[in-house]
């Protein structure tokens, strides 16, 4: 233990015999690095800009009319950071932010060359970042040297991933109003070619209320047949008194009433009168057409609401981020952080110049002459 303290306090000993060196080469080097990064390091600012996920209920039609029992939410889950995290780094994005700030010339990268897409988009990289903070809010940052384009890349950045998700979004909802579209437009044809076979059922067996005229009939043909009866009873009576005059007025009413029962019956041959044999034969098929029509007519109804508010929706182009706060123009820089630069170059400088002294006493006595001419 003695030994080793001894070994310390002559290290000591040595450090401080050539402390006025170990200073002046630090101060050396410190002020070295410090000309340096003041010449040849530029300053760099970080624009930030946060925002968070808009729920995907705000585009849903059934929670936004009000015809769901689930509440509506505004903020999205993170599913919906990820999505907007895929698209703040996405290709797209990177060549459109590249393309609309002209990088090409301010990162000085010949557009030309092979790589330079690659080139071009690493560097950008390096200076951008987005993450998920703490909050569960996106944070996206940009450093430039220019501290008004970093505020104004920032910010851009943040309107253009939101245009990327809002497209993204738009594409599925754009996909599911044509589907709405074609299915509406399949249904009012069938609902138009229903109406076509109702028009021609009804002309070709003289129905067109079938409730209506069922009534009538079932009302005009039982007081015909009575009247007729009723007729035929007193033709009857007055042949058997010879009474010539009533036999023939009376016979000439059974004739008519037998005439109507039987066009009640089986028509007029000419397809001008509702008749019995008609009616029976198509008011099943006018029934069943009309309560088909009627339900898709409902339904029609029902899917043209549903159609008008999914439309509504798409043109509203609801944004896909919420809370924003604007990437302000920074006025502190964020790097190089030249006080950092210098500490740790004179620290170094410390540290080769205490190895160098130590290792310049501890081998200070040999000959190096002897030792490189015995070899």
């Amino acid at each position: 233990m003695k030994e080793q303290e001894q070994n310390l306090i002559d290290i000591l000993k040595v450090i401080y015999r050539r402390r006025k060196f170990i200073i002046t080469v630090c101060f050396i080097v410190g002020l070295g690095t410090a000309a340096i990064s003041l010449l040849f390091l530029k300053n760099y600012f970080k624009a930030t800009t946060i925002f968070y996920p808009a729920s995907p209920a705000l585009v849903d039609p059934n929670r936004v009319y009000g015809t769901s029992n689930d509440g509506i939410e505004y903020f999205g889950s993170e599913d919906e950071v990820d999505q907007l995290l895929t698209a703040a780094n996405s290709n797209q994005l990177l060549d459109s932010i590249v393309a609309e700030f002209d990088l090409y010339t301010h990162y000085k990268i010949n557009p030309d060359k092979p790589k330079a897409k690659h080139k071009v988009r690493k560097r950008l990289l390096k200076l951008y970042d987005v993450i998920k903070n703490e909050n569960g809010a996106i944070e996206l940052s940009v450093e430039d040297k220019d501290k008004e384009r970093a505020a104004a890349m920032a910010n851009r950045i943040r309107e253009r991933v939101n245009t990327i998700h809002q497209n993204f979004l738009r594409a599925n909802q754009y996909s599911l109003i044509q589907a709405l579209e074609a299915t509406l437009q399949q249904r009012n044809q069938r609902l138009q070619d229903m109406s076509d076979s109702l028009r021609i059922y009804r002309e070709r067996y003289n129905v067109y209320d079938v409730k209506a005229q069922s009534e009538f009939l079932a009302r005009y043909v039982l007081r015909t047949q009575n009247r007729l009866e009723g007729s035929k009873a007193k033709l009857a009576y007055f042949k058997t008194i010879n009474r010539q005059d009533s036999v023939r007025k009376y016979n000439a009413e059974v004739n008519m009433l037998t005439k109507q029962a039987e066009i009640l019956a089986q028509g007029d041959g000419k397809g001008n009168m509702v008749n019995l044999k008609d009616f029976n034969a198509g008011k099943d098929k006018i029934s069943s057409l009309e309560e088909q029509s009627e339900l898709l007519y409902e339904t029609i109804t029902e899917q043209q609401e549903v159609y008008a508010q999914y439309k509504a929706i798409y043109e509203a182009n609801v944004s896909s981020i919420m809370g924003v706060e604007e990437a302000d123009v920074p006025v502190v820089k964020s790097r190089p952080s030249r006080t950092l630069i210098v500490l740790g170059a004179g620290l170094i400088a410390f540290i080769f110049c205490v190895m160098g002294i130590l290792i310049f006493d501890q081998y200070k006595d040999i000959k190096w002459k002897e030792v490189f001419s015995d070899k």
